[in-house]
């Protein structure tokens, strides 16, 4: 009787064995799936950190080529400005503000323009 309550014994735990060996598994099967999951997720978020920092140096260069762009015409800017101001100033020494000035129309014929005082 004895040897039947013990091999009893040992059968329900055995069974509690398995029981918990399934639970386990599918815990486990649950743990690999998230893993891959994850494996995924940081190959992806590493094509696009490098896509990122590609678009980064394209964006420096491009900043870059602006600013030279952007500095060749204020510079040229400035000139302009400062031959116009020469311009003006001699024509104000050559043609005081009571003379006459001259306007061409685009046909070739001139006029004489004064200006109001």
């Amino acid at each position: 009787m004895i040897t039947l309550a013990i091999e009893s014994m040992l059968i329900f735990l055995l069974l509690i064995t398995v029981g918990y060996c399934y639970i386990l598994d599918k815990r486990l099967r649950v743990l690999r799936t998230g893993q891959k999951d994850l494996r995924t997720v940081i190959t992806d978020l590493v094509q696009t950190t490098h896509t990122a920092q590609e678009a980064i140096v394209g964006l420096r260069a491009t900043a870059d080529d602006v600013d030279q762009r952007l500095t060749a015409k204020l510079g040229e800017a400035r000139m302009l400005a400062d031959q116009l101001e020469n311009l003006t100033r001699s024509r104000q020494h050559l043609a005081p503000e009571n003379s006459p000035t001259v306007s061409q129309f685009p046909d070739g014929k001139s006029i004489f323009l004064r200006k109001s005082a």
